[in-house]
């Protein structure tokens, strides 16, 4: 108990020391998430907590594509509180452990927590950090595991980040950071110990040890079809306010506050290299994509402004305090327009969607929204669409994008959102929605592959050209 004691008042002591701004942008972002969460629906927030009621609660829908651990957070909850209630708690456990990251980042690296705090809680920041789902919340665990790079338990932060975002593996040579490559072998060796357990729940559940990683393998890289033109500019967006402050390192006097050969810095280096070039690699290059370097940006920001009181640039003085201050606030308020102007999708159009299905299985462009609003749905197939209406299904082309109301199948329900075909003597009873990828493109080409022989073909594909 004593001990026990000791850990309480230590914590206590700790809350008591963080700055009242801190506690202040804290609320205001955490408010601005919470906000947007209930604005509207996003769909790979959907999916994921979906996924986590699949695993916990005997959920009907499941992509097997995406990562656990998002799901894994909001499932949990949903054991004893509703679904909507268990999302708001994952949104707030997400913000949490930003803050506490942040605070031992802080402290590890000597940086001020208040600055470092304020200037990480830039717009893109916020606005990205949890519509998605797992955007803030794999940069948590990416950064407590940059803070205990030298201490034993930083593996499991590594495998954490992993198991939220999948790319993230990318990050694991930064492990030779450690300049011990004993050290660098045991940090790898546990960071697959929580993957181990995602590999065991993929194999009891489905068979096969490899479903996601070759789902999202197949999807995002492998048999990624569309690409979008690379936009540099969205290297300058993706730190506004905050990355102004890194022209103070055009200035001699700044520059030489960094060693480049420090641990810091190497990892911060090799860390936006890595990241830079899976956005440009990516087919797809949304923002979103560089989330992870509003970490770099914020860290060199905060040792920049925290080494002086007084900021020089060319015949321009400012107070560090007030540059901070005046930063945070545009940061917040641009956060909040937005959210504001870009509003999420609304319910009601989904919900009226998934009602006129009858209660009867569903195929249909919008699947996730459809499943969510409580009648199970899986993407349009490529199988014959006379059959699968014979089978009972319906088939929901949302928006008319899919089918564009000149198929001559039987409609059903027709109007400016979407178009429902089907035959209404005919209903196939709602099962489960967790149809994979891969059995998508077997369908597709005829294949029979497994997730172990589609990896082994695509290696060899690859391996031969």
């Amino acid at each position: 108990m004593d001990e026990l004691s000791e850990i309480r008042e230590s914590t206590v002591d700790r809350l008591h020391q963080i700055p009242n701004k801190v506690w202040i942008v804290f609320a205001v972002a955490t408010s601005i998430m919470v906000l947007q969460h209930l604005s509207g629906w996003s769909w790979d927030f959907l999916v994921y907590s979906m996924n986590g009621e699949y695993m916990f609660s005997n959920g009907m829908f499941m992509e097997w594509l995406r990562p656990p651990l998002a799901s894994v957070l909001i499932g949990i909850p949903q054991l004893i509180v509703s679904r909507a209630a268990a999302e708001i708690i994952f949104i707030l456990t997400v913000s949490v452990l930003m803050l506490y990251s942040s605070y031992r980042v802080s402290e590890e690296y000597n940086l001020s927590f208040e600055y470092f705090y304020l200037l990480l809680m830039m717009p893109a920041t916020i606005y990205y950090g949890t519509v998605n789902g797992t955007e803030m919340l794999s940069l948590a665990f990416a950064m407590l595991f940059f803070a205990e790079l030298n201490k034993s338990r930083t593996g499991i932060w590594l495998g954490l980040t992993f198991l939220t975002r999948y790319n993230y593996g990318a990050i694991i040579p930064l492990t030779l950071v450690q300049r011990d490559l004993k050290k660098s072998i045991k940090t790898i060796l546990i960071s697959s110990v929580p993957v181990a357990l995602w590999l065991s729940y993929n194999y009891f559940q489905t068979g096969h040890f490899l479903k996601s990683f070759a789902d999202y393998l197949g999807l995002n890289i492998l048999r990624r079809s569309a690409h979008d033109p690379l936009n540099p500019i969205n290297f300058i967006l993706i730190g506004l306010p905050v990355s102004i402050t890194l022209l103070l390192y055009f200035k001699k006097n700044y520059r030489e506050k960094i060693s480049l050969m420090s641990d810091e810095t190497l990892f911060m280096a090799v860390f936006v290299l890595i990241n830079s070039i899976l956005y440009v690699v990516s087919g797809l290059k949304p923002l979103r994509y560089l989330y992870p370097l509003v970490l770099p940006i914020a860290f060199y920001s905060t040792k920049a402004l925290q080494e002086f009181e007084k900021l020089s640039f060319k015949e321009y003085t400012l107070d560090a305090d007030m540059g901070v201050n005046i930063l945070s606030v545009i940061s917040l308020i641009l956060a909040g327009i937005l959210i504001l102007q870009n509003p999420l999708p609304t319910p009601s159009n989904f919900e009226m969607a998934a009602e006129s299905a009858d209660g009867c299985m569903v195929e249909s462009n919008v699947w996730p929204m459809i499943s969510y609003a409580g009648t199970p749905a899986i993407s349009i197939t490529y199988r014959d669409r006379e059959k699968i209406i014979s089978e009972g299904y319906r088939i929901i082309d949302y928006t008319n994008s899919a089918y564009d109301n000149s198929s001559d199948l039987p409609i059903i329900e027709s109007n400016e959102l979407f178009t429902v075909y089907g035959n209404e003597t005919l209903c196939k009873e709602p099962e489960l929605a967790d149809r994979s990828w891969l059995t998508g493109l077997n369908q597709k080409t005829g294949k029979n592959f497994t997730p172990e022989s589609f990896l082994l073909h695509e290696v060899r594909s690859i391996w031969n050209r």
